[in-house]
């Protein structure tokens, strides 16, 4: 019997890689109960051979029976590097003949970074240098640059740039300029990641600002964009002075829209009930500042939720500066299931009517709404009313999904049922949507009793 054991010469850290072992009956008689083990290579993980394979603790082990002169048995084994360096493993036929291979694991690692240009004018070209380095063991593959452009810039390729970089040698280094046109007053950031093959990735942010003519203010926000109906949020507003002076009694107003409910604020931001407006009062911005205040709002209606900012100076009537913002309110379906109240004890032969009401009390639809019944051994199912057409499969009846349950509205079922055996029945309620991970169920007890002479 010979084995030969073939495998790649390199691999990447956390990719799957096959090597294969080759076993062939050189003789000229057949061999009997041929059996061939390996181990699992040390910093590898085991996920799959072809044919299966007996595991015992870190050793696999393939029973082949006979095999006659000339034949050949081809085994393929699936791993996957766990740790960088050298890995190998012996694999043995009949523990007679010997082969061992090594594969090299290699681990790549990719790191961007940026410089910061200076503030520019609308009309001017910001330029962003991106630095790429392989700094791992290994080649890094399929290598690209996804760079989003903020809104104060544009560039020729659209607002979400992708530019491939192709192979970064291990050690390696390679530039990458991006150049942008500024179009409008104001301050973002211009995101930028790098990936590639085996789950690398970095990312690097570059802050952008265009200084606007005659501008005094540059406001923006931080937020979430989306909210569970319920979830409170926190917002950060920061208003600049875009001018070469300081600026006195500055005022600064947030409008809070229906169904959204104010916490609290920092800075002594003061809530005005009535009008449902927090006010900031500033006495001084010095040139070239930011400053920060904070606002926590809880939604109590799902729905888009606009939130307008705005900037006095010197108590003037005209605004300064203004800014909207949306959040996205996102409400939740919460199906229950309730069953009237059920006669019983019962006599085999006995028939009884079981409503059941299901109700969305969530805030939001529930969809493909399923609805389902187990009826017991000891029950017959007679017949059946709802909202649409079912169907009996087996011991289950089955109503058509409703494609919607809007929030606070409710469906109704009704099923008649017969008392067939003694014993204490158990009706099984079953209800499922494309919302939920699992089924809803309810079980509801019905104790049937012997006929009485």
């Amino acid at each position: 019997m010979t084995i030969q054991k073939m495998a790649p010469p390199e691999a990447v850290l956390g990719q799957p890689f096959i090597y294969h072992v080759l076993v062939k009956n050189s003789g000229t008689t057949s061999a009997q109960s041929v059996i061939v083990e390996d181990r699992i290579p040390k910093g590898a993980k085991l996920t799959g051979t072809i044919p299966r394979a007996e595991q015992i603790n870190n050793r696999i082990i393939w029973r082949l029976g006979e095999m006659g002169p000339g034949a050949e048995k081809k085994i393929s084994i699936r791993v996957i590097p766990e740790q960088a360096g050298q890995i190998g493993s012996v694999a043995t036929v009949n523990f007679v003949t010997e082969v061992a291979s090594e594969t090299k694991i290699t681990s790549p690692k990719l790191v961007i970074k940026s410089d910061q240009p200076e503030a520019v004018k609308p009309g001017d070209i910001a330029v962003v240098n991106y630095t790429i380095t392989n700094s791992g063991t290994g080649d890094a593959k399929n290598v690209y640059v996804r760079s989003i452009i903020p809104p104060q810039f544009t560039h020729p390729g659209g607002d979400d740039l992708e530019y491939s970089v192709g192979i970064i040698p291990a050690g390696e280094t390679k530039q990458i300029q991006l150049q942008l046109k500024a179009v409008k007053p104001g301050a973002g950031k211009n995101i930028s990641s790098v990936v590639g093959d085996g789950n690398l990735k970095s990312e690097t942010e570059v802050p952008l600002k265009v200084i606007g003519s005659g501008e005094q203010f540059i406001l923006a926000r931080k937020g979430p964009k989306n909210r569970y109906l319920g979830s409170k949020g926190e917002y950060e507003n920061s208003i600049t002075n875009n001018t070469e002076k300081s600026i006195q009694n500055i005022s600064i107003f947030e409008s809070i829209p229906p169904g959204m409910k104010f916490l609290s604020a920092s800075e002594n931001g003061k809530y005005d009930q009535v009008r449902n407006v927090v006010q900031w009062d500033l006495k001084e911005l010095a040139a070239g500042h930011t400053q920060t205040l904070k606002i926590e709002l809880e939604p109590t209606e799902i729905g888009k939720k606009i939130s307008t900012l705005q900037v006095v100076t010197d108590n003037n009537t005209q605004f300064s500066a203004n800014l909207q913002s949306e959040t996205v309110v996102i409400g939740q379906p919460l199906l229950k299931v309730e069953t009237s109240e059920l006669k019983g004890p019962l006599e085999v032969g006995e028939k009884m009517a079981m409503q059941v009401q299901l109700t969305n009390q969530g805030s939001a639809s529930a969809t493909n709404v399923e609805f389902r019944v187990k009826i017991p051994k000891e029950l017959v199912f007679v017949a059946a009313k709802g909202p649409g057409r079912y169907q009996q499969a087996g011991s289950y009846i089955i109503f058509e999904p409703a494609q919607e349950l809007a929030a606070k509205q409710s469906l109704n079922f009704e099923l008649t049922l017969a008392a067939r055996d003694k014993g204490d029945a158990r009706v099984l309620v079953q209800v499922q949507s494309k919302q939920m991970e699992k089924p809803l169920s309810r079980e509801e007890a019905i104790p049937v009793l012997g006929k009485l002479q």
